[in-house]
């Protein structure tokens, strides 16, 4: 479904997806306005949640090995951690900008742009469905991979202690 959203420098409805590109872990979306020729690139919010929830496990990890065990963390390890939080919620806030200044205004039954055919991208066709899901889906998505991964690595530790 194309989405046709306001643009943020004319706030005319007239912001079109025109094309779509892979990157490493999502793809990016470049509307231009048919009316004053502005060009915006848009990340889907599905990848903006999976960056949430990857960067909180990541946070939180690290959070556990630095203030876990009553240990004394000096004032380098601390401005260090909070900079790295810093750092998280500029990145996630920048991807939700566009969406925020450019925001929908209608939705057309036509087919969505597909990306470029002459980028190879591995995980081309999880991402895309995943994309079209929203961003509670991308905050859940890592979650039941990882769970996946884990139960996959339980069933095979069970069986091998059972019957090997």
């Amino acid at each position: 479904m194309l989405q046709i959203r306001k643009c943020g420098k004319c706030a005319e409805p007239a912001l079109m997806p025109v094309k779509r590109h892979m990157q490493i872990y999502n793809s990016v979306t470049t509307c231009k306005c048919e009316r004053c020729g502005n060009e915006v690139e848009i990340i889907p919010l599905a990848s903006t949640g999976v960056l949430v929830t990857i960067g909180l496990l990541v946070m939180a990890f690290w959070g556990v090995v630095l203030f876990g065990d009553g240990a004394h963390v000096g004032m380098i390890g601390s401005a260090l951690y909070a900079l790295a939080g810093l750092g998280l919620l500029f990145t996630v806030v920048s991807n939700l900008r566009p969406h925020w200044k450019n925001p929908i205004t209608d939705r057309c039954e036509v087919a969505d742009i597909a990306p470029d055919c002459s980028e190879n991208h591995s995980a081309k066709s999880p991402l895309l469905w995943l994309e079209k899901r929203g961003f509670i889906a991308g905050l859940i998505g890592p979650l039941f991979v990882i769970g996946l991964v884990l139960g996959l690595a339980t069933l095979i530790g069970y069986v091998s202690f059972t019957y090997f």
